[in-house]
């Protein structure tokens, strides 16, 4: 998930793009090559909940823009299930045109709330990849907590400065509070965050709950993930899993034997509940390297998925496939509304 900011004027030279592209028709917007395009979606919240979520808005796609982007995928795409994904990977069928896989990362619980009635609705296959340590639980993500601790920090007091000066000691910054009601800080925060030593977070994170009351039912509920009761029925009802690790760590920061065990572990958990050997892996963060790459082809995984843009044809490499991640802001216009043209301009490469 990477942190940008899209200028008004951005906003509209994208918006006045994409208006030329979809006029020019979809079958030359779109071509006759023979490739899979891979989406890659987070959170699905309807929009009056949306700001009692602690997610970042990069990750967050709101209900009523979800449903009309999967009619336009019915309507204009093949999608395809993870079965099929897999025999294309191995070879088996060739590679169809229009063709698009849905896909999901984490495995929040309003995936099945709000995402898989949509799905069923317009007959589009899915798979989900779940972070298996949190699935069944009522833990949070770090990136979450912190989200909620830099809430709580927006007030000026004692307790406030004292975790002001916590963040800036972990995470080697010069920030105030005043600097934390700019709308992206937060986000820049948990970017930063993102790379330092795990037991250093979690440092952070023991320090922080001194100073504030944990989270409350109400924050907690609105950011579940999935139980491995809705995960079952699910799977029951055609959606697919796959792994995103154990932790959501990003492996390339792990040892040898941690890479391994994240990817052994999360295949174990997700037979041991579902009765199957998952396919496919989510690499957290998209961020992989030769050695995590080679621990995810051990544990038996057939193809993995990153975050780098672009769609998979047949000389791609299984264990390196690009994916088009998205999320309101960069579907939206310069209005700030969600625009058909932006989002059939981003799937045949256009923007």
């Amino acid at each position: 998930m990477g942190i940008f900011k899209i200028p008004k004027v951005k906003r509209v030279i994208k918006t006045f793009v994409a208006n030329g592209g979809k006029k020019g028709g979809l079958s030359r917007l779109m071509g006759f090559r023979r490739r899979v395009i891979i989406l890659c979606y987070h959170r699905i919240i309807p929009k009056e909940e949306i700001e009692h979520t602690l997610s970042s808005k990069w990750i967050i796609v709101n209900l009523a823009s979800f449903e009309r982007q999967m009619q336009l995928l019915r309507t204009h795409f093949d999608p395809i299930s993870a079965e099929k994904f897999n025999a294309i990977v191995q070879g088996k069928e060739t590679f169809p045109r229009r063709s698009v896989l849905v896909t999901f990362d984490d495995g929040w619980e309003d995936n099945y709330q709000y995402a898989f009635p949509i799905l069923q609705r317009y007959n589009i296959p899915a798979i989900i990849f779940l972070t298996t340590g949190f699935i069944g639980t009522q833990k949070v993500f770090w990136p979450e907590r912190l989200f909620y601790y830099l809430r709580r920090l927006e007030k000026e007091n004692a307790e406030t400065k004292k975790g002001i000066q916590l963040i800036n000691t972990a995470l080697q910054l010069d920030i105030s509070t005043n600097d934390l009601r700019q709308s992206d800080l937060a986000d820049r925060i948990v970017e930063k965050a993102k790379w330092i030593k795990h037991e250093t977070r979690e440092r952070l994170f023991n320090e922080l709950a001194h100073l504030f009351p944990e989270m409350d039912e109400n924050i907690i509920a609105s950011n579940h993930l999935l139980s491995w009761d809705q995960v079952s029925e699910m799977y029951q009802k055609g959606i697919a899993f796959g792994s995103h690790g154990v932790t959501h760590r990003l492996l390339t920061n792990l040892d040898p034997s941690e890479i391994r065990w994240e990817a052994m572990e999360s295949r174990r958990t997700i037979e041991t509940h579902l009765g199957i050997s998952p396919k496919g892996f989510a690499y957290p963060n998209g961020n992989y390297s030769p050695d995590v790459i080679q621990a995810v082809k051990e544990e038996g995984f057939q193809w993995a998925v990153t975050t780098e843009k672009g769609s998979v044809g047949s000389s791609q490499d299984p264990f390196r496939l690009p994916r088009l991640c998205l999320d309101d802001l960069s579907l939206s216009d310069w209005k700030g509304k969600f625009s058909e043209a932006i989002f059939l301009s981003r799937l045949a490469g256009y923007l």
